[in-house]
């Protein structure tokens, strides 16, 4: 059995909460993800992302993790809507634009956006 220092635990919960604010607003107005589904693909990338963050062989910053969380975060959104349309078509064109994308594609945006929020609250 493996224990996490509390120190990265709440480096994971900061990392996190700080990205949530991207992440909402990418699932809710790129990925068009229902309201009352948010909550779901949110607790699961956390999930996600406390497991990633804790493996044995990851000594990087927490951090540095971001961009998989968003990586993840596109690949969540994808799955979501093959998941509620079982593979079939979808009709709102900015939706399936949205899904048809690399997934790193707009994952690099989302890092791109915190990045900026950070810049601007430094200054």
């Amino acid at each position: 059995m493996t224990t996490i220092s509390t120190g990265r635990q709440g480096e994971i919960l900061a990392v996190f909460d700080r990205a949530r604010v991207v992440i909402r607003a990418a699932l809710e107005s790129q990925y068009l993800v229902p309201e009352e589904d948010l909550e779901a693909i949110e607790c699961s990338l956390y999930e996600w992302f406390d497991r990633f963050s804790r493996r044995p062989d990851c000594q990087r910053a927490v951090v540095s993790l971001r961009p998989s969380l968003f990586r993840m975060t596109c690949k969540a959104a994808q799955d979501y809507w093959l998941w509620k349309h079982h593979g079939g078509r979808i009709a709102d064109d900015s939706l399936r634009g949205a899904l048809s994308r690399d997934p790193e594609e707009i994952a690099i945006q989302l890092e791109t956006r915190v990045g900026e929020m950070e810049e601007k609250d430094r200054s």
